[in-house]
């Protein structure tokens, strides 16, 4: 009698699939399956080869992550013990070829997006 424990497979890494290994293993047997050498999707850990800031991790992926909008990610942390801290989102892109540079911000409570000409007077920008 196998009192209800299923043989499952979970397909993909990524945090949607180990978020279903970790919650099914509990009651099922679960094999996870990953094609790549690593587990975890498109959120990754990577070291700049080179240039002044050769060494420094930085990570990947996962760009937005709050609890109103994940409220049962924010659980599965909870549950992990994974402390989590807030931070002021940005983003920033520059191609070289073309000399495009974009940076988004949030400053106070309201976003704002400035291009390379701005830069300089970022501070206009204020909430």
């Amino acid at each position: 009698m196998n009192n209800g424990v299923k043989q499952i497979a979970v397909i993909g890494s990524g945090v949607a699939g180990l978020t279903a290994t970790h919650i099914l293993q509990r009651k099922h047997h679960v094999t996870l399956i990953e094609k790549s050498e690593r587990i975890g999707g498109h959120t990754n850990t990577v070291r700049l080869p080179d240039g002044p800031d050769a060494g420094t991790p930085v990570d990947t992926g996962f760009i937005v992550m709050n609890h109103r909008n994940y409220p049962l990610f924010t659980k599965l942390l909870d549950q992990l013990e994974v402390d989590l801290r807030d931070s002021d989102m940005s983003f920033g892109y520059h191609d070289i070829p073309s000399g495009l540079a974009i940076l988004w911000v949030r400053i106070g409570w309201s976003f704002r997006s400035a291009e390379k000409s701005d830069f300089a007077g970022l501070s206009s920008y204020g909430s």
